[in-house]
């Protein structure tokens, strides 16, 4: 097969990107366009460096090995984490807008259908990922969220499958905060069930580690590349971060939050729906009506 290098463009790029995509391996601004540029040259470089051969940034044929080695083993990189400078509560990275919350700050504010454009909270990022129309236009929320102690939804999203489960919904990743002020990423359908009392809590699509679970029919129109907002937990300073991304699919996003020295997180919501406010200012508006935000 011929070497792939920069100037190349088509299909045979374009399985070159969504490979090092599926391996982990970020391109955050141009996605798998199908044209070999600078970025994808980078990022066949972090490849290599990670396989330790020769970084050409190229795909040549010990490259292509390699890379057909590591999709088979199901392997994903596993970036370094940056180093945040001390007392650092929020900045930007690889694009993305992200703040870091105490978790007893962190509150779930109803809205009763209010559009995104128009909210003057302070701090505000989409809670609920996918929000449903009814029949006279109002959204409600489809993921599980607590606030304050008090259970506002406890039922996951695709109710479609809802009878599989007994009504509660498919299972998906939730960040719970805990009353003790424990952070945690688990797989559930019930906080209820949880081994200790929830004081805050919000589901979505599992961003680290990469998880469809509770999202198994909806992968395709949730985890694409475009708007993205989401939160992760970071052990070693014990907060929330909760971020914002202008072009990233799930996968890259956890790579994202990775690199921020998360141990998991998750994604709230993507494309239309996505808001993420802070300090009184948009990072990104919508005009969407939202049924629910987290609020600090």
């Amino acid at each position: 097969m011929p070497t792939l290098r920069s100037g190349d463009r088509g299909s045979a790029v374009k399985s070159l990107q969504l490979a090092l995509l599926n391996l982990g391996i970020p391109l955050p601004r141009f996605g798998a366009d199908g044209a070999f540029g600078n970025e994808t040259a980078t990022a066949l470089r972090t490849f290599q460096h990670w396989q330790d051969i020769p970084q050409t940034g190229e795909l040549d044929m010990p490259t292509r090995e390699k890379l057909f080695y590591a999709k088979a083993q199901g392997q994903q990189y596993q970036p370094v984490p940056q180093p945040i400078p001390p007392n650092s509560t929020q900045g930007t990275h690889r694009g993305a807008t992200w703040v870091a919350v105490p978790p007893e700050k962190l509150r779930i504010s109803e809205q009763t259908d209010r559009l995104g454009h128009r909210f003057t909270e302070p701090n505000a990022l989409t809670a609920a990922f996918l929000g449903h129309q009814t029949s006279d236009g109002a959204t409600f929320p489809t993921s599980m969220l607590a606030s304050d102690g008090r259970i506002i939804r406890n039922t996951q999203p695709n109710g479609l499958y809802e009878g599989i489960y007994k009504g509660k919904g498919i299972p998906a990743p939730t960040l719970v905060v805990y009353q003790d002020l424990s952070v945690d990423v688990v797989i559930t359908n019930d906080l209820t069930t949880l081994p200790k009392p929830v004081r805050f809590a919000v589901s979505g699509f599992g961003a680290l580690p990469y998880r469809i679970d509770g999202f198994e029919h909806y992968v395709s129109s949730v985890a694409y590349q475009t708007y993205r907002v989401g939160l992760g937990y970071r052990p070693e300073t014990q907060d929330v971060l909760l971020m914002y991304h202008p072009r990233a699919n799930a996968k890259t996003f956890g790579v994202y939050l990775r690199e921020l020295g998360c141990s998991a997180g998750i994604t709230t919501d993507s494309g239309g729906s996505a808001l993420f406010r802070l300090n009184g200012k948009f990072i990104r508006s919508t005009v969407r009506r939202l049924p629910a935000i987290i609020t600090w």
